[in-house]
């Protein structure tokens, strides 16, 4: 099997070009690659992390040999990818190619994957996307309108599709993170962002406008309410939202077009 290309289109190219170059207060990249979290109790044991970190499947070690340290959003959505493939029976050799060709050695250690990142970064959407990994070891990450367009080439060469947004839905089972397959809400960079960086807990306050005047604070009291600003957004129900993260650094929603809404 050659190389195998993936048409991606002009949605891909402003996309992933945007969020490159993003230099922003609020940077996704940097809150997908921080250390803060710990595998999901039962899914990973001491013993299998240690064969895949001499196995060399995994892209930085451990400080120490003993427990776990703490691991990145991207460290984890890696983690599951390798156990997905082991299901499947692919051997270590071959997801050694995997990690290869995922890999971009022109990016920092900060962004290891960055292709792969951006795509886990829409699933925070709810946009569906998979990686399709190849017998010979590549491996593509894909919408599902990507993936749709590359259909009649990939059907001529056997893969295995992984879901990302399952996998993200393991890292933050407390979040709505299943894909959804109907068409989208349209939403600015700003509001995708809001959205991204609720998800990825790194908001410690917000203040909601909503379209009809009322307000709402949530605190780090409230922070179990976090998710309900999502379909605010979604349905455009807000006026003004302004979220708060730690370093007090904030993001600001303006709605331009105020919809009516069902607040009372």
């Amino acid at each position: 099997m050659g190389d195998i290309f993936i048409f991606r289109g002009i949605d891909f190219e402003l996309g992933y070009s945007d969020y490159s170059t993003s230099n922003g207060q609020i940077n996704i990249s940097t809150l997908l690659n921080e250390k803060l979290y710990k595998p999901k109790s039962g899914d990973f044991s001491y013993r299998i992390i240690n064969h895949w970190e001499s196995n060399k499947l995994l892209c930085s070690t451990r400080n120490n040999g003993n427990g776990w340290r703490k691991y990145s959003v991207m460290d984890l959505v890696w983690l599951y990818i390798i156990r997905n493939m082991r299901t499947f029976g692919i051997s270590l050799e071959l997801i050694k190619k995997v990690k290869k060709n995922l890999i971009d050695s022109k990016n920092t250690e900060e962004s290891v994957f960055p292709l792969l990142e951006y795509y886990v970064s829409i699933c925070l959407v709810n946009k569906p996307a998979y990686l399709l990994v190849f017998s010979n070891g590549q491996a593509h990450p894909v919408t599902e309108k990507e993936y749709g367009s590359n259909r009649e080439f990939s059907s001529k060469n056997n893969h295995l599709q992984i879901n990302l947004n399952n996998i993200l839905q393991k890292i933050f089972p407390d979040r709505s993170l299943k894909a959804k397959y109907k068409e989208n809400t349209e939403y600015s960079p700003e509001e995708r962002k809001a959205i991204q960086i609720i998800r990825l807990e790194a908001v410690n306050r917000i203040h909601l406008m909503f379209s009809n005047g009322k307000e709402q604070f949530l605190g780090m009291k409230e922070k179990d309410q976090f998710e309900s600003i999502v379909p605010v957004i979604n349905q455009k129900q807000y006026g003004q939202i302004e979220l708060v993260l730690a370093d007090e650094s904030n993001l600001v929603l303006e709605n331009e077009v105020v919809q009516v809404d069902s607040y009372s």
